[in-house]
C-alpha cells in the first residue's frame, strides 16, 4: 500500500515511446523500472538519478488501438508534457478532499487495487492532466531497483488490463553515453495559489524555503521536486538537472536544463491546452 505522499513522475507524451527511453537511457543514464501495453496507450517508467537524488520520468504514447487517447493528444498537440502523476496513501479520502478544494475530475478507478486512479483535466491553471493514484502493490525499494535488471511484475503496481510489462527491456542494452541526476520539474501556473491548495494541502508536499528557479516557489515530496512559478498559460516545459555533464537535453517539447544554465530558460511561452 501506498504509505506517503510522493510525486511518482512527470509523463512525456512521444509517438515513439521506445525511442524516448532509449534517449533517456543514452543521454541521462535512466535506469527503467516498468512498463506496459494497453490498447490507448504505452509506457515505460524510469529514474534518473542515484539512489539518494533524482526523481522519475515516464514516456507514455499510443496504444495497440491505433485510435485511443495518445493518438488524438498527439494528433492535437504534438510531443510535450501529458500529465504529472502523484501517489497518495489513501486515494477515496483524497477524493473527498478534491471536491472541498472544488477540484472536478474526468475519470476514476476506485475498484482495482493495483492501481487506483482518477484525473484532473488539463485546464487554465496547470495546463496539463493531474493524475492521482494509490496501489496495493507499490515499487519496491529504489536501491533494489537500482541494484538489478530483474523485476518481478506480478508485485508492481500496473494499470487496469496492462499486458506485457518487459516490451521495453531491450532498453538495457542501450550504451550510457552520460548519467544525470533530475532536479525540479518546473511547473508554469497561472494561479500560483491555487496550484499551492493542491500539491501542499491536499498532495502533502513540504514547502522549501529556497528555489534553484528566481521567482518560484520549490514543493518537495521523498521521491521528487516541483518548481512552481507564476506564468500566463499552465503546464511544464522544463526539467532542471542538477547534475549533468551533457548540455540541454530536449525530450519532445519538454527541455532538460542543467542548473547553472538557468539563465537560459527564459520567459514562459505558448503552451496548449
Amino acid at each position: 500500500m501506498t504509505e506517503q505522499y510522493e510525486f511518482d513522475h512527470l509523463s512525456i507524451g512521444l509517438q515513439d515511446p521506445y525511442a524516448g527511453a532509449t534517449e533517456l537511457r543514452s543521454r541521462l543514464g535512466a535506469v527503467p523500472l516498468i512498463g506496459g501495453v494497453l490498447d490507448d496507450f504505452r509506457y515505460v517508467l524510469a529514474h534518473v538519478g542515484t539512489v539518494d537524488r533524482g526523481g522519475r520520468l515516464e514516456i507514455i504514447g499510443p496504444g495497440t488501438a491505433g485510435t485511443g487517447f495518445m493518438n488524438r493528444f498527439l494528433a492535437r498537440h504534438g510531443p510535450m508534457a501529458h500529465h504529472l502523476s502523484f501517489s497518495v496513501p489513501d486515494l477515496a479520502a483524497t477524493r473527498t478532499q478534491l471536491q472541498d478544494a472544488g477540484f472536478t475530475w474526468v475519470r476514476e478507478d476506485l475498484g482495482y487495487p493495483r492501481w487506483q486512479e482518477l484525473f484532473l483535466p488539463p485546464d487554465d491553471v496547470h495546463g496539463l492532466v493531474i493524475q492521482i493514484a494509490s496501489t496495493q502493490t507499490p515499487l519496491p525499494p529504489l536501491r533494489e531497483l537500482l541494484a538489478t535488471r530483474k523485476r518481478n511484475y506480478g508485485v508492481m503496481p500496473n494499470n487496469r488490463g496492462a499486458r506485457q510489462p518487459d516490451w521495453w527491456e531491450s532498453v538495457w542494452d542501450v550504451p550510457v553515453e552520460n548519467r544525470a541526476v533530475l532536479g525540479p520539474v518546473l511547473l508554469d501556473s497561472t494561479d500560483p495559489a491555487r496550484t499551492h491548495v493542491l500539491l501542499h494541502w491536499i498532495l502533502g508536499a513540504e514547502v522549501v524555503a529556497h528555489s534553484p528557479v528566481p521567482g518560484s516557489r520549490l514543493y518537495r515530496w521523498p521521491t521528487g521536486e516541483i518548481a512552481v512559478r507564476r506564468a500566463a498559460t499552465g503546464g511544464v516545459r522544463t526539467v532542471l538537472l542538477t547534475q549533468s555533464a551533457l548540455p540541454d537535453v530536449r525530450i519532445g517539447g519538454v527541455v532538460l536544463s542543467r542548473t547553472d544554465a538557468l539563465g537560459g530558460i527564459g520567459n514562459p511561452g505558448e503552451h496548449p491546452s
